[in-house]
């Protein structure tokens, strides 16, 4: 199932300035938004708006700040914690600027809430680690009574405290 955006926080004001600037949209997610970049092929400008969803629910309200809280996490997990790995991070806060047009340069809004990174090949796998049934899950359990080949106990119901929480892989037909 693909998300339904609602139209009232899909295209926000600095989407349409970052297309005006001669940005090309390359992909649009349940809630961020991906850029090529003019004069620098092998890059791409991902913008992560402040729009929520829930599994495959676009909400049609903006949560302030949400965006930059994950280009903020994006930033901690790749600098920090994840440092001796290679990835795909070039550039993020003031550091974007040398890679945008001259209009886009010093918009807090996109030095919060957006990232330089490399074009890679995207391997399509969504991960979920759960603690409650619920979801795809709920309706799995309910057929087999297991989730992702975990075997659940007999009786639980939507929204139960899982025993243990479990790891569930979607398959690449599901997102």
């Amino acid at each position: 199932m693909t998300a339904i955006i609602p139209q009232q926080v899909e295209l926000t004001e600095i989407v349409h300035r970052l297309m005006r600037s001669g940005l090309s949209e390359v992909s649009r997610g349940k809630v961020s938004h991906m850029f090529e970049i003019p004069g620098h092929p092998e890059l791409l400008l991902k913008y992560a708006s402040n729009r929520i969803s829930i599994y495959d629910w676009v909400l049609p309200t903006l949560v302030p700040y949400k965006g930059a809280v994950l280009t903020a996490m994006t930033v901690f997990w790749l600098r920090h914690v994840l440092s001796d790995v290679e990835n795909h991070l070039v550039a993020y806060g003031r550091g974007i600027d040398r890679y945008l047009p001259e209009e886009l340069r010093g918009n807090q809004e996109l030095q919060t809430q957006a990232l330089v990174v490399r074009k890679l090949e995207m391997i399509l796998v969504e991960c979920i680690v759960r603690g409650f049934l619920t979801g795809s899950g709920w309706d799995s359990y309910q057929k087999r009574g297991e989730v992702s080949g975990n075997k659940l106990p007999p009786g639980l119901h939507d929204g139960s405290i899982l025993p243990s929480p479990i790891f569930t892989p979607r398959s690449e037909e599901h997102t």
